[in-house]
């Protein structure tokens, strides 16, 4: 894909989308176009306006459900996602309103842990709200890894050296069945680069292109991992705490830490998938230095989770 995005052809179409986006939406580029992200799944250029930047991005077949799922989150998760200006589902594009600046950038500056807290509040707030518009996102192509279905995944894509871990995951995902918690969107690569802290001091989400439809509290698995070369043990329990904190008025606390640790453990399959999904589709040249990822998801079942 990364030839297509380089291509002046599609360049030239997409250069055209944006204008007319922009155009419809009264406004105006100021300044040149440029495409700081490249990748053979997806490619986000940058477009300066008369209100600021924006971003167009555009999707590669494994991931072509995120503007779909853009423009639903733009329906009722605004307040905490981007302002969408406008998508393109055939083609799998999007224009997006700047969310402001990355957590990561804010941490070399201003490391205070309490961004994370108030983040994670924010996103299981979010999370939760989106319960009741699983039937609705599943219809969009968002991908399906609720933990009824996890055991099929694992059986078929499980690399022989670990299939000896199946009764146990089976388990793990038992648990988070009959746990009465019910499935969300989650996001599946919640670092600090896909959180946005705006001029308002709100923190945003972003990059919905791993998303799927699972047991919410896997999305702590990439959060805490990314977190963990940067914030003490200490810390990230407060991260995790602040993030279970939501559904405490319906569970305990102690039964919230024992699910998250069994999520986080079926979540790495999901990640796994997630990475399938994106290559899959791809020539065997640029999967090349990826492939590892499919693989290297399934091994960390057999590693300590650093919580």
């Amino acid at each position: 894909m990364i030839g297509q995005w380089q291509d002046p052809l599609w360049q030239h179409e997409a250069r055209t989308w944006i204008h007319e986006q922009l155009a419809a939406a009264g406004l105006t580029v100021t300044g040149e176009i440029t495409q700081p992200h490249v990748r053979p799944w997806s490619t986000a250029m940058r477009v300066p306006t008369t209100n600021g930047p924006v971003w167009f991005k555009a999707n590669g077949p494994g991931t072509s459900y995120e503007p779909a799922l853009l423009r639903s989150l733009a329906d009722w998760a605004a307040e905490w996602t981007l302002p969408v200006l406008a998508v393109d589902t055939e083609r799998a594009w999007s224009l997006l309103a700047d969310g402001g600046e990355p957590l990561r950038i804010r941490f070399a500056s201003d490391p205070d842990p309490a961004h994370w807290e108030r983040a994670l509040v924010r996103h299981g707030a979010m999370q939760r709200a989106s319960q009741a518009r699983v039937p609705e996102l599943l219809a969009l192509g968002v991908p399906d890894v609720r933990p009824e279905r996890m055991p099929s995944y694992f059986a078929e894509f499980v690399p022989p050296e670990l299939a000896r871990l199946k009764p146990s995951y089976d388990e793990w995902c038992a648990e988070l069945v009959r746990s009465g918690i019910a499935p969300a969107l989650q996001h599946d690569d919640l670092h600090d680069n896909n959180v946005l802290i705006g001029p308002d001091g709100v923190y945003r989400f972003f990059d919905w292109g791993d998303a799927g439809i699972a047991f919410p509290f896997g999305v702590l698995l990439v959060m805490l991992r990314s977190a963990a070369g940067r914030f003490t043990r200490a810390e990230l329990t407060r991260f995790r705490d602040a993030y279970l904190e939501v559904w405490t008025g319906d569970f305990r606390r102690a039964e919230l830490v024992a699910l998250s640790k069994t999520a986080i453990k079926v979540a790495k399959v999901g990640r796994s998938l997630a990475w399938q999904r994106v290559l899959a589709p791809l020539p065997a040249e640029e999967r090349g230095e990826y492939d590892d990822a499919v693989a290297g998801w399934f091994a960390e079942l057999a590693e300590p989770d650093v919580l």
